[in-house]
C-alpha cells in the first residue's frame, strides 16, 4: 500500500503545502469522500480541521465529487474536469476517465483546505524540504548574443 500525500491549502495566506501521511494516516483516509471534514492529528497537525476538497489516483485521474463508490469511470460531460476543453460547437460533450469520490487503495493524492486553523502555522508544523546537492544545478542563462 502506497503512502498517501496530502496537500494542504491555506485559503487566508493562499499558501500550500504537502506532507507525505505514513502508513498508520494513510489508513485512516480510507472511505473517506471528498467534502469530509478530518482531525489535523492525523497528521500531527495539532488543533486542525481539514476538509477533503480532491485528489487523484496513482495513474493520474481527478477524484470527482458527484460520483459515488471508488472506482475509476468513463463520463460524459461538458465541463468540470480537467482537460476539457471549451468547444466551439453548443452542446458538445467529451468522454473522460475519472475516479469516483471515495479514498480508497488506488489514491495517492489527497487535496484538502483548512477549516480550522490551530495555533501553529502551518509552515512550522511542516517539515523542511531538504536543499539540493552540489550537482544538482540550476540551469545556467544563456548568453546574450553580440551585434
Amino acid at each position: 500500500m502506497a503512502n498517501i500525500k496530502v496537500v494542504i491549502n491555506d485559503k487566508k495566506t493562499g499558501r500550500s503545502c504537502q506532507i507525505e501521511a505514513n502508513e498508520e494516516a494513510t489508513k485512516k483516509f480510507h472511505g473517506l469522500k471528498i467534502g469530509d471534514t478530518f482531525k489535523g492529528e492525523v497528521l500531527d497537525f495539532t488543533g486542525y480541521e481539514l476538509k477533503i476538497t480532491g485528489g487523484s489516483d496513482h495513474a493520474g485521474f481527478p477524484l470527482r465529487a458527484d460520483l459515488p463508490g471508488a472506482a475509476r469511470r468513463r463520463i460524459l460531460t461538458k465541463t468540470g474536469v480537467v482537460g476539457v476543453k471549451k468547444s466551439n460547437r453548443a452542446g458538445t460533450k467529451v468522454r473522460k476517465t475519472v475516479c469516483s469520490q471515495t479514498i480508497g487503495a488506488n489514491t495517492v493524492q489527497v487535496n484538502a483546505v483548512i477549516v480550522k486553523a490551530g495555533k501553529v502555522p502551518i509552515p512550522q508544523l511542516a517539515p523542511k524540504e531538504e536543499a539540493k546537492e552540489d550537482g544538482e544545478k540550476a540551469a545556467e542563462p544563456a548568453a546574450e548574443d553580440k551585434k
